[in-house]
């Protein structure tokens, strides 16, 4: 599935973590490298971003974002140049990805292409709410709910969410989103279906996020 154009959108500065695209963008590239994808293009508005990704050899496009602008709306940006039928959403804020996630939902799509809008990643996610605490007016910690068995033998199953890892979409159906006014109401009305990751999930969305990410990388490295 190395034809399927895969594109990276990573803006320059984040509200909520300033500069964690500059720890993501190397990391999500290395693991396009490890997966052999050749077909990449890296968008953003920071020239340092894309001379990393020129660094890895990939190709990049630079854009101009307007305020409060989503990923979708960066990807219709560079599409507008190019003439891909269908195209990988890789964002960078969901850096863990399982091997050989792209073929398998190249393959999925393959297989349902008339019947599909696009195709998802999806994770699981327990539900631990007996281990919800709360502090009092004394400081002192104590269980929200009041429940005898505080070893795991409560939770519920896990629910199967969209991870927001990886996104496969034909270019028809973003034009459609792109034009409704609505992109993310309008995206997910969709038919969609979803292949698993099969990997941690984690959303890096904060600075502790990106301390997590961190931490875990830094690990990786010692083993």
């Amino acid at each position: 599935m190395n034809d399927i154009p895969i594109i990276v959108p990573v803006k320059s500065i984040s509200i909520r973590c300033p500069y964690k695209n500059y720890f993501l963008l190397p990391y999500t590239l290395d693991y396009l490298k490890a997966e052999g994808k050749k077909n990449v293009w890296v968008v953003s508005d920071a020239e340092d971003l894309l001379k990393t990704a020129e660094d890895y050899g990939y190709r990049t496009f630079l854009e101009t974002r307007n305020e409060g602008q989503d990923e979708l709306s960066s990807c219709w940006s560079f599409l507008q140049n190019n003439n891909f039928e269908r195209f990988i959403l890789c964002p960078v804020t969901h850096p863990f990805k399982s091997i050989g996630l792209i073929d398998e939902m190249g393959y999925l799509m393959t297989k349902n292409y008339d019947t599909l809008d696009f195709i998802a990643t999806s994770n699981t996610m327990p539900d631990r709410e007996q281990y919800f605490i709360e502090q009092n007016e004394e400081a002192e910690y104590r269980f929200k709910k009041t429940l005898n068995n505080r070893k795991g033998k409560l939770s519920k199953p896990s629910e199967t969410i969209i991870d927001g890892s990886m996104y496969l979409i034909k270019r028809a159906f973003l034009n459609k989103v792109v034009l409704s006014g609505d992109t993310n109401a309008t995206f997910w009305s969709g038919r969609f279906s979803c292949v698993k990751n099969n990997v941690p999930f984690l959303d890096i969305d904060s600075p502790e996020d990106l301390e997590k990410f961190k931490f875990i990388c830094n690990l990786t490295k010692q083993v």
